[in-house]
């Protein structure tokens, strides 16, 4: 995206990012991640200690990510929601949640002891339950039962975060762990009915709140279609070309009744999920954070399905973080050759993870609701053995 056409606040983190990657000598073309892109640019060319984003499919995760810092957000029953201004108001099930962007976990850990354990927040939110910093949970040596995937079923990772998923499954297991495989289930319904509960309305009230702002391309996802008449739409749901994009439009709620079954849907798939979890018995997941290395500008809306990884866990609502373990090296620039393509999504991918050798890549770890300070607890363990290695 030529710089005539960005905001103030995305020209201040696409500068601070191509600062803080200035010394490793790699290009200046990548993003910084987004929607707190800005803060990730920041804490990772020192230029603060600490950042606070809102993530509601990956909006703190993938920033970190890209910039080679840590990123965490916590399910959304621990993170205050009263008065609130929200992206989207009303929006039901997949709620933004703040969290903390920092050099390491030890400052994500500091931030939510003071923001957990300050009872005044309780009292001002009266919604929101009174659970403290679980000290206990995040000092606990108990060896857990860890579920672990490469691919979510729905967007094949790059080699890189492959490559860092077992690595990390490595340390984990070299750590006392029993680690696990694990299946998403219906990879595609999942990924569908997150981009629809997202839009909570088939992006009815995003189209009327920018309907008097110009748009720039880089940022139009799936506008033209949403703008269409219901039964135009309706047609594309039987005879979009691309499987994944017609999938996503079939998603799309455009009467009450359309919405309350979307509702039902999210409902129905997080008990599936924590059912599959159960079924394992597994106390946490590791998995990519991403789909691939930062991609260059005016390129990450033409690869929705790379935010796969992130979005999962806003819509069963899990505690989820990223911390960097490695970069991508040139070994993974040779496996590109294997990955097939099914269709434009899959050939960004590809073309996005060439070049990249030296940029940061990082992994995801989550856990369910209230279970927080596990998740934190293993991000901490993997950081002190890897993370220490692509600082920037």
């Amino acid at each position: 995206m030529p710089f005539a056409r960005e905001s103030p606040a995305s020209c201040n983190a696409r500068v601070a990012f191509h600062l803080c990657i200035e010394d490793r000598n790699l290009p200046k073309t990548e993003v910084p991640g987004g929607s707190s892109g800005g803060e990730a640019a920041l804490v990772a060319f020192g230029g603060s200690v600490l950042g606070i984003g809102a993530d509601v499919g990956g909006s703190i995760r993938t920033p970190a990510a890209f910039c080679g810092v840590t990123g965490f957000k916590s399910s959304s029953g621990r993170t205050p929601q009263l008065g609130k201004t929200a992206s989207i108001p009303g929006r039901q099930l997949l709620r933004s949640v703040e969290g903390p962007i920092a050099q390491n976990v030890d400052v994500c850990v500091e931030y939510l002891k003071l923001k957990w354990n300050d009872t005044k927040l309780f009292e001002k939110d009266v919604y929101m339950p009174p659970v403290k910093f679980q000290q206990a949970l995040y000092d606990s040596e108990k060896k857990l039962r860890i579920g672990f995937y490469t691919f979510d079923g729905y967007q094949q990772a790059s080699p890189a975060y492959q490559r860092a998923v077992r690595e990390t499954v490595n340390v984990l297991r070299d750590g006392g762990h029993e680690l696990v495989e694990f299946e998403v289930p219906r990879p595609d319904h999942m990924y569908s009915v997150f981009c629809a509960g997202a839009t909570a309305d088939g992006c009815l009230y995003l189209l009327n709140t920018l309907n008097n702002d110009i748009i720039p391309p880089d940022c139009n996802i799936g506008f033209a279609v949403a703008r269409l008449p219901h039964f135009v739409q309706r047609l594309l749901r039987k005879y979009w070309h691309n499987r994944r994009e017609r999938q996503i439009i079939q998603e799309l709620p455009h009467d009450t009744e359309e919405m309350r079954e979307m509702h039902e849907k999210i409902e129905e798939y997080r008990h599936e999920f924590v059912l599959a979890m159960k079924a394992k018995q597994i106390d946490a997941i590791v998995c990519p954070a991403f789909g691939c290395p930062p991609p260059h500008h005016g390129v990450p809306n033409k690869m929705m399905s790379a935010g796969s990884y992130t979005a999962l866990f806003n819509l069963i609502d899990f505690a989820a973080g990223t911390v960097p373990v490695t970069v991508q090296q040139a070994a993974d620039e040779t496996e590109l050759q294997k990955m097939r393509a099914e269709d434009n999504w899959d050939r960004r991918i590809i073309s996005e993870s060439k070049d990249c050798t030296g940029l940061p890549v990082s992994v995801q770890i989550a856990a369910p609701p209230y279970k927080e300070e596990t998740c934190l607890r293993l991000l901490k363990e993997v950081e002190t053995t890897m993370g220490r290695v692509v600082r920037v």
